[in-house]
């Protein structure tokens, strides 16, 4: 959100002049969680719950909510990776409980701050975990988010496609009932490629009052795509 906003034009920064450090540890973690997918008995018990059979039949073989985050997020650090400076910091080992992996991720950054003698600030959700960097004399800031979102309120038409996204790789499908439109964030035979493009499906809806302009943005969107492509291959 901080490199996709305006603040860094404000203080004349560009997001490749952004130095963002990963711990190894940090991927590790995110791949252990790719782990489980919905079983035959699950998707049979989400057939007697569910009442869109299509996407419930969509979801054959892919990964419980944990692991659909875990893709996620392994999107989210190869955009960093392209769009920002990053860096992969090793060292650590990682152990099975939560709390000494948050642990090893904050000492292995405090070690690198010291060994190479940079200033890291470690930013974090989890307010215990921040715990650890105090004690490893980690520069630290929570990242807090609102506990109510307000009725009404301004909000950027980028942003608003990004959580979009999200919620429909979190809870599989959206459907967007005035505008008779799902949209499908996670399906069977999606590839790991599928998510770093942040590819999802759309269903519209032949009563759909977007539909024509959709298809049609889609249409030109394709095209540009594609020719995108050719140039980039001659």
């Amino acid at each position: 959100m901080f490199l996709r906003s305006d603040v860094l034009e404000r203080i004349g920064l560009q997001p490749r002049d952004v130095q963002i450090i990963v711990s190894n540890l940090v991927e590790e973690e995110i791949s252990r969680s790719i782990a489980r997918k919905y079983s035959r008995s699950d998707i049979a018990a989400l057939q007697r719950a569910i009442r869109d059979q299509v996407l419930v039949r969509g979801m054959t073989n892919i990964c419980y909510k944990k692991g659909r985050k875990a893709l996620n997020a392994q999107a989210e650090i190869d955009l960093l990776g392209r769009t920002a400076s990053l860096w992969r910091v090793g060292g650590g080992r990682a152990p099975d409980d939560k709390e000494g992996i948050d642990n090893e991720i904050v000492r292995s950054l405090a070690e690198h701050s010291s060994a190479q003698r940079l200033n890291i600030i470690f930013l974090t959700g989890d307010d215990k975990c921040r715990a650890h960097a105090f004690s490893h004399k980690l520069p630290s800031i929570l990242v807090e988010f609102p506990k109510e979102i307000p009725q009404v309120m301004n909000f950027d038409p980028w942003l608003l496609v990004e959580m979009l996204h999200d919620l429909s790789i979190t809870f599989v499908g959206l459907h967007l009932k005035e505008l008779d439109v799902k949209i499908i964030g996670d399906w069977s035979g999606k590839s790991a490629e599928d998510y770093h493009a942040e590819r999802v499906k759309l269903i519209i809806s032949s009563d759909s009052p977007i539909g024509l302009d959709l298809n049609r943005d889609l249409s030109i969107i394709r095209g540009l795509d594609s020719s995108s492509t050719q140039e980039y291959s001659i």
